[in-house]
């Protein structure tokens, strides 16, 4: 147990590193000038010049590169170059918000589409199967940004929610963009909890427990179930963390104030500090949710726990 821990965190400190790196020679490869592109065109040399000093802009690219990695062990993910605020802050304020979008968005995915796949499960190769297969392909294919477009289209055209009404509402936003969020989460989880169910349905002992005259419902949810819980969970985890770090649009199109939509504000106008923080605090979150599901695993499979 101890030697796969701490190889799992080392490989975590190692992909931190390595998507910290690459993100940071991408942006400055990216042409322009970024002191430029906050002071104007017309701001004369010396201003530049001086500005470049101030930021370390002037100092060679390897130099920037440990100091960043320095800021970022003390916690510093340094200041954004349009309102010069700490990023760091600035994202821990919006985070409260994307975490209760995002868990709220998991949640209703694991509600609808864990069932959904037991349904499938149970009527292998039926009208009903092949029905949710296609309709959870389809989900799985759409862009997310392009339903919550759909949403607010209709919700406002066709008058079916109170839109119009309630739109300032953040309450109404998160709950909308939830469920957008959720379609794919939905899709995902109903598609594997119906393959898993399927092939442990498919075992002596489950046929043993038919045999012994248990019920259908006992033998679904707590034989085969329980024994497919391991790849549901760490589809539900991985959900979690890419919505965490991946519902800038969402978040935009419904006008919600979460890191999503400041990295890209933070994007737009070339704020390059800022756009780095939220790589970073988005691989942060998206390798702990991986690091928490192999957890999730290993303490599920015997079989690792044997091997290690």
């Amino acid at each position: 147990m101890k030697s796969y821990f701490l190889k799992r965190i080392t490989s975590t400190l190692l992909i931190l590193l390595g998507v910290l790196t690459l993100t940071f020679i991408l942006i400055y490869l990216v042409p322009g000038d970024p002191v430029q592109n906050f002071t104007g065109q017309h701001a004369d040399a010396q201003t530049l010049s001086s500005i470049r000093k101030e930021l370390g802009l002037d100092r060679p690219l390897f130099y920037q590169w440990m100091q960043y990695i320095s800021n970022v062990l003390h916690g510093h993910l340094g200041r954004s170059y349009f309102t010069h605020e700490n990023i760091l802050k600035n994202l821990m304020e919006r985070f409260p918000i994307t975490f209760f979008l995002a868990l709220l968005a998991t949640l209703i995915g694991g509600l609808m589409g864990i069932p959904t796949g037991i349904f499938a499960a149970i009527r292998p190769h039926s009208i009903w199967d092949k029905g949710i297969m296609t309709l959870t392909l389809f989900a799985i294919s759409l862009p997310v940004f392009w339903m919550g477009i759909l949403i607010l289209i209709f919700a406002s055209r066709l008058d079916t929610l109170p839109l119009l009404n309630t739109f300032s509402s953040l309450t109404f936003n998160l709950i909308l963009a939830a469920f957008v969020l959720g379609i794919r989460p939905t899709a995902l989880l109903s598609r594997i909890t119906r393959n898993q169910m399927i092939e442990i349905l498919k075992e002596d002992y489950i046929l043993s427990a038919r045999a012994r005259g248990l019920s259908q419902k006992r033998i679904i949810l707590v034989h085969a179930l329980r024994n497919a819980l391991g790849p549901i969970l760490t589809t539900l985890a991985l959900d979690f963390g890419s919505l965490l770090s991946g519902a800038a649009i969402t978040e935009t199109i419904f006008g919600i104030p979460g890191i999503g939509k400041y990295a890209l504000t933070g994007l737009g106008r070339r704020d390059y500090p800022v756009v780095m923080g939220m790589v970073l605090f988005s691989a942060f979150i998206f390798v702990t949710m991986n690091f928490i599901a192999d957890m999730i695993i290993y303490t599920l499979n015997p079989k690792l726990r044997v091997k290690t």
